[in-house]
């Protein structure tokens, strides 16, 4: 039989032979950090050969001539492929075809590049046993790393390219170790007295990983963590960290790394209240109104059964699902429409589009942001200029700020208007007079207009805010939006005597101040009740008085005399 090497796509689930050649004996894949090429042996050509496809032509490229190489990889770069023949390690320029002998006493399976391309870690018994060593392609020399009896293997580079990572069997069992590199130190152990050690990696997140006794195992080294959920800007991000002890002592930060946001590998959904349309844009009530959207892919991949909910959210508080459309291809750079009908009858006021894309969260995107959109227009009951006036709340404190909005909106021909906005009391005297506002508007279109009033001391009662809108001379449009302002109930009241000690027999002055400290009410009928306690706590004596009319920040004065007689 013939062993194949296939490629398995995780989306899919399918899987497909990387070659045609059946009779060909296939094994060691080494996939280029690109993505953009597979390394593999094959005997395609007669003797055992490293070969290259290119995924996206399907092109080989034979590499070697007749070597029987195994166990190969490429460089950080694609430029290199480091391979072993029997215990000898070599090293491949892809450009040039020459090849170069970096070790002749190597274990034959060890081999790892550094993250920038520049070393390899290997295992060689050119001392004896196998202890690891760098091969530096700059100065084209090999620096050992290691030196113990024990055996060493599997060489690993941590992903930041400054330590390597290695396993060793010491006659008992496995451990895996690390060391720092170029700048050694102690080893640090890891994992120890394993009873098996295969495939050990170094991942990018920081994790170790290698399989015991057939059981996957992942650890994290000492030190290392992880942050997720952690937003990125687009482009470079750049990440710095610092340790703190019980003690509150903090090192100084690490190196800075980068983390690019490429956004060209990604899909990003757009959608703005722009690119929502309402036609009629000022209904009347009754009519038929077509709604929709237009929804873009920004970004750089393919988009494929992307979901789109078109909702009408009306004046009446009813949320209506319109539509729901899935769109089975929407590619970088091209846009899409969703539309709906909805009938205005009975929704006088103001109404709300709203379309939200991919509800579901399906998509894995730049921004999830401008996935959602509202636009809000109004239905008017008769042709022509229509005026609502809202506020905030329609109860009150003193000195507390009355928020109120003015929308107009036009469903006939285009006016000049001039809008005025008198606050009155409940006799129709106004109170205060709001900036007076000036707008053209043409057929569909609408305005807006917000403002602030603070109550500040006017008095407590029911008022109305009259909004007036005026095509001068004529006034075209009027309505009335009610408010309260609650009465401010603040008093303060002391009492004080012409004594603290009194005889027998003795007459004692009582004083009690009694203060109006609210500023938007007057108390008209205020009792006053005065009480003088034994220790018992029976009343020896007691008095009620009525203050009349006390005006906020006015202050009265009571005065009481009791006779201490054989108390």
């Amino acid at each position: 039989f013939n062993r194949r090497i296939g490629l398995y796509d995780l989306k899919s689930g399918l899987s497909t032979p990387l070659t045609e050649g059946i009779g060909a004996y296939e094994s060691g894949p080494s996939w280029s950090a690109d993505g953009a090429k597979i390394g593999f042996i094959s005997s395609r050509g007669g003797a055992d050969d490293i070969w290259i496809k290119e995924l996206a032509t399907g092109a080989f490229v034979q590499v070697t001539d007749g070597v029987y190489p195994n166990r190969l990889k490429f460089s950080p770069d694609g430029r290199k492929i480091a391979y072993f023949v029997y215990q000898n390690l070599y090293l491949i320029d892809l450009s040039t075809g020459t090849s170069q002998e970096i070790d002749n006493a190597a274990d034959g399976f060890s081999l790892s590049w550094s993250p920038d391309g520049r070393e390899i870690a290997f295992a060689s018994y050119r001392n004896g046993n196998s202890d690891v060593y760098a091969w530096s392609l700059d100065n084209q020399t090999a620096v050992q790393v290691t030196n113990a009896p024990e055996d060493e293997f599997d060489t690993n580079w941590s992903p930041d390219g400054r330590q390597i990572l290695f396993a060793r069997w010491d006659g008992n069992g496995y451990s895996v170790r690390s060391v720092r590199f170029p700048l050694q130190g102690e080893e640090r152990i890891l994992q120890q007295d394993l009873n098996g050690l295969d495939l050990l990696f170094w991942v990018r997140s920081g994790e170790i990983a290698f399989v015991n006794a057939g059981t996957l195992i992942r650890i994290s080294p000492a030190g290392h963590f992880r942050f997720s959920d952690t937003g990125l800007d687009i482009g470079e991000n750049l990440f710095s960290a610092a340790a703190r002890d019980a003690a509150g002592n903090i090192s100084p930060p690490s190196p800075e790394i980068t983390v690019v946001f490429d956004t060209a590998r990604l899909p990003d959904l757009d959608l703005s209240e722009e690119d929502l349309f309402i036609y009629p844009l000022t209904p009347v009530a009754g009519e038929r109104v077509s709604v929709g959207a237009t929804v873009r892919n920004k970004g750089g991949l393919e988009v494929t059964n992307l979901k789109i909910d078109l909702y009408l959210w009306d004046a009446r508080g009813n949320l209506d699902l319109l539509k729901s459309e899935t769109i089975g291809s929407l590619l970088p750079g091209a846009d899409t429409m969703i539309t709906g009908v909805w009938d205005s009858g009975g929704k006088i006021g103001t109404n709300t589009v709203m379309v939200i894309v991919d509800p579901d969260e399906a998509v894995d995107e730049v921004f999830e942001e401008n996935n959602f959109a509202t636009r809000d227009f109004i239905v008017t009951a008769t042709e022509g200029i229509s005026l609502a006036t809202t506020l905030d709340s329609d109860r009150y404190s003193s000195n507390q700020e009355v928020h109120l909005s003015v929308q107009l909106a036009n469903s006939g021909p285009a006016r000049e208007v001039v809008g005025e906005i008198r606050v009155e009391d409940i006799n129709g005297e106004v109170v205060t007079l709001l900036p007076l506002f000036q707008t053209s508007l043409a057929y569909g279109s609408s305005r807006k207009y917000d403002f602030v009033w603070n109550t500040g001391a006017t008095y407590a009662g029911s008022y109305t805010i009259h909004t007036i809108l005026k095509n001068l001379p004529e006034v075209i449009a009027e309505n009335r939006a009610s408010l309260e302002i609650l009465p401010d109930l603040n008093l303060d009241a002391t009492v004080v005597t012409d004594k603290v000690r009194y005889q027998s027999k003795e007459e004692v002055g009582v004083r009690v101040n009694v203060k109006n400290q609210g500023q938007n009410f007057t108390l008209s009928q205020l009792k006053v009740r005065v009480r003088i306690l034994d220790p018992g706590g029976d009343v020896r004596f007691s008095s009620d008085r009525i203050i009349s009319d006390l005006l906020p920040g006015a202050l009265a004065a009571l005065r009481e005399t009791w006779n201490t007689g054989s108390s």
